[in-house]
């Protein structure tokens, strides 16, 4: 902040060396040079002491050239560059970027001369334990069970940092499935910067009611995003405070009235879900957003028959992955199961319904009880004989996604996709196996061994390979056996 080329342009170009000028000016320039050859050798470059000699020497030699009464920082780096660098660029960085500005910090006394939200904010650091790591401006990871009580409450504190964007604080996006969802990693990382926008914050409120409240009314008012508005009441519930949950919660349901994107309100559904089924963990009131989902829920069930239309397969895909949130949710719930199924049904119902949805809401609908396998073999000849090639391929790639069942399936629809595949001219046949190349590459071995035995079964009733010896690959593990 006080450096010249570090946007502050009351700054000086080399707080470092004025800080030996002010300490003691006839020994400013060996301290300098001295200064700049230490940092070198720290970093493994051999500096003699014949060097610095020299540097001070030429330094001053230079001043006198450019008569000079004293050496100024550009004679001081023309001397260290010729004598310490040799002409090495990534040498000459060092002594710029480390000699020049430096990174030494200092800090004001908290005192009763600080803003009120600053004692505020570090009495909370210290109550939560974080003080030291804080002054000490480490970077470090932190390991928390929520479990325990000062872990719990370090954790409401890097929420409360996250609320206010004081970007000390970040939380692992890798989930620890092994330690339990009541474990959390955090990382901590100190910068000056941090101690300015604390004092940024600080002029919002004297109390942390009034930061708070202010804070959001200025962030809700430059802002239309549901996601941002989301996820700033997630940090708040976690921070434990209770202020601005109803400015909050008011914003969110008058955004949700007027967003008529399916895609952006289904992409709320996870997050929101996880939050109620792990609340009791932050102990905040889940019924908060159990009230948002039920907004959005209803909503996205209207909207998605119109939003299923047409036949880009990007904007199919995007549908696909709005489904696949819909019906993850209400699978795990008693409500909206009606009001999902027919949704459902009406998009199969429409011939305007993009193709890759219909093959996806066919693979829902088969994996429920009692599915009507009559209607989906009239889908399948429907599909094999009235629909283009590309639409046929966007509606088996619809069928296939996020579904390895593959030895599940029906036979109505094993035979129809053989006899099409086998139907194929050579080129066509080169552009759907594109596609099932990518439908099956994640797909395990033991699977596709399964799916071959259930072909094999329809067209030949003595298969080639009998589910004894298939048995037997999968557990020797020789499943390379049939790779090819």
């Amino acid at each position: 902040r006080l450096a010249l080329n570090q946007h502050y342009t009351a700054g000086i170009q080399s707080p470092v060396w004025h800080q030996f000028l002010f300490k003691n000016k006839s020994t400013a320039v060996s301290a300098w040079l001295s200064h700049a050859a230490k940092i070198l050798r720290n970093f493994k470059y051999a500096i003699s002491t014949a060097q610095i000699i020299d540097a001070v020497l030429l330094a001053r030699q230079i001043a006198t050239l450019r008569q000079h009464t004293l050496p100024c920082i550009e004679d001081l780096l023309d001397s260290s560059i010729a004598t310490f660098c040799e002409g090495k660029s990534d040498l000459i960085e060092f002594i710029k970027t480390k000699a020049l500005i430096g990174n030494q910090r200092g800090n004001v006394p908290i005192n009763q001369n600080s803003l009120p939200f600053q004692q505020i904010f570090y009495e909370k650091l210290k109550k939560t334990k974080l003080l030291n790591l804080w002054e000490s401006g480490e970077s470090k990871e932190i390991h928390l069970d929520l479990r325990k009580e000062l872990h719990f409450s370090q954790a409401q504190f890097f929420n409360f940092c996250l609320l206010l964007s004081i970007p000390w604080c970040a939380e692992s996006t890798e989930e620890i499935q092994s330690h339990g969802n009541f474990k959390e990693e955090w990382s901590t990382k100190w910068n000056p910067d941090i101690e300015h926008r604390i004092i940024e914050i600080s002029l919002l409120g004297n109390s942390i009611e009034e930061v708070i409240t202010n804070y959001i009314n200025e962030k809700i008012s430059e802002t239309n995003s549901l996601g941002f508005l989301c996820t700033q009441l997630m940090y708040l519930l976690k921070s434990g405070e209770k202020y601005g949950i109803d400015i909050l919660l008011s914003r969110i349901q008058t955004q949700a009235n007027f967003e008529n994107d399916v895609s952006n309100l289904s992409e709320l559904i996870h997050p929101l879900y996880n939050a109620i089924q792990y609340g009791s963990l932050y102990q905040y009131e889940s019924e908060i957003l159990t009230s948002i989902v039920d907004r959005i829920v209803p909503k996205c069930i209207l909207l998605l028959p119109s939003a299923s239309i047409g036949n880009d397969p990007i904007y199919g895909k995007k549908v696909i992955k709005t489904i696949q949130r819909l019906n993850l949710y209400i699978e795990n719930q008693d409500s909206y199961k009606s009001e999902w199924g027919n949704c459902l049904l009406s998009l199969l119902d429409s011939n305007k319904t993009h193709p890759m949805v219909s093959g996806k809401v066919w693979q829902i609908l088969l994996s429920q009880e009692n599915p009507n396998h009559e209607k989906f073999a009239a889908e399948i000849t429907y599909v094999f004989d009235h629909l283009t090639e590309d639409q046929q391929l966007l509606w088996i790639e619809g069928f296939f996604t996020q579904n390895q069942s593959f030895y599940s399936f029906p036979k109505t629809l094993l035979q129809s996709l053989d006899n099409w595949l086998i139907g194929l001219s050579s080129e066509k046949f080169s552009k759907a196996l594109l596609f099932l190349r990518r439908t099956f590459a994640d797909v395990n071995p033991q699977d596709k061994l399964k799916l071959l035995h259930s072909i094999q079964k329809i067209k030949n009733p003595n298969p080639i390979i009998s589910q004894k010896e298939i048995n037997f690959i999968i557990s020797e593990n020789r499943t390379a056996i049939i790779q090819s």
